[in-house]
């Protein structure tokens, strides 16, 4: 199923407070971390809010998938006041692959995503 383009949207103040208290989960090959926050719009367009905690990873960390033809620091995770940092994209209906890449190469899964396998996370819409 062929995806939609996003478009940036800011969350407007969202927190994403369950990101607070979460700890990396590191398996034998990858490590697993962070929250997706879904909300539907008007028409077939749901807003997808990704987030992380500040600190964990160090560094940058940008959401990439096939979404964003897989582009380094086209959604850029955002640190706000509540300790958190988050990046939203709007998306249409579809499957969309995608995982975070940090500062350094460091590749995460989302294990709040509806699958995460070998190939990394996926989220359906």
């Amino acid at each position: 199923m062929a995806a939609e383009r996003p478009e940036d949207v800011r969350s407007g103040g969202a927190s994403c407070r369950a990101c607070r208290a979460l700890d990396p989960v590191r398996g034998p090959d990858r490590r697993r971390i962070g929250v997706i926050k879904r909300n539907k719009l008007f028409g077939n367009q749901t807003r997808v809010t990704f987030c992380l905690p500040r600190d964990l990873p160090p560094g940058t960390v940008s959401v990439v998938g096939s979404f964003n033809d897989w582009q380094p620091g086209r959604h850029e995770l955002v640190a706000r006041r509540d300790g958190t940092r988050t990046v939203t994209v709007k998306l249409g209906p579809g499957e969309y692959r995608f995982r975070y890449l940090a500062t350094g190469g460091v590749w995460l899964d989302d294990e709040h995503a509806d699958l995460v396998d070998e190939r990394g996370s996926l989220l359906l819409i």
